[in-house]
């Protein structure tokens, strides 16, 4: 089983009307290419860092896009990728959070900051399914089922695939990735 993952970012605001219009257009072919679209406006990276430099933001950008088919590569099996291409069959588009927690409510911490993502402008009423991948250390694995009670809480009525994996490193932490599609 393969799937066709596309992580897109969108043009700043201020980069002009046709920019925007020929972006549109080229994100509605890849859509129908593509078996999930994350897309990024970056107006949303501006939202989140404010004052970062215009270079700057494009590396960042970068390291958020490399970062989701990273995750997915990660925390995904061969026997569910076939699920996952299910769970956002007819998804036009997807939006990522992604959110990191430390200490004892890391797992709280992670999956709220996941959802104040400057990316998500779908309301959550409007969610028509979520991916959800978790990482701890091997000291806090239980931090996923707490993680994975919170955002089925906020999503009541998404259909929701759980990926869970720990992580030496994350000793201490819980982060969570948060790929929401809409029809």
């Amino acid at each position: 089983v393969r799937m066709v993952v596309s992580v897109v970012c969108l043009p700043f605001s201020v980069e002009g009307k046709d920019r925007h219009k020929h972006a549109a257009e080229g994100l509605v072919k890849l859509s129908g290419l593509s078996d999930i679209c994350v897309v990024l406006e970056n107006d949303g990276l501006a939202k989140a860092a404010p004052q970062l430099q215009f270079r700057k933001a494009f590396r960042v950008m970068d390291q958020v896009m490399n970062f989701v088919p990273a995750e997915m590569r990660q925390a995904l099996t061969t026997g569910s990728l076939k699920e996952v291409k299910e769970l956002f069959k007819g998804c036009s588009q997807c939006r990522l959070g992604v959110g990191i927690g430390t200490g004892i409510f890391a797992d709280r911490t992670a999956v709220s900051e996941a959802f104040a993502s400057p990316w998500f402008d779908i309301p959550m009423d409007k969610v028509s399914s979520c991916l959800a991948m978790m990482v701890t250390g091997e000291d806090n694995a239980d931090l996923a089922g707490s993680m994975a009670y919170d955002i089925a809480n906020r999503i009541p009525h998404a259909p929701i695939t759980y990926a869970a994996r720990t992580d030496p490193s994350m000793n201490g932490k819980a982060q969570v990735t948060v790929l929401l599609g809409s029809r």
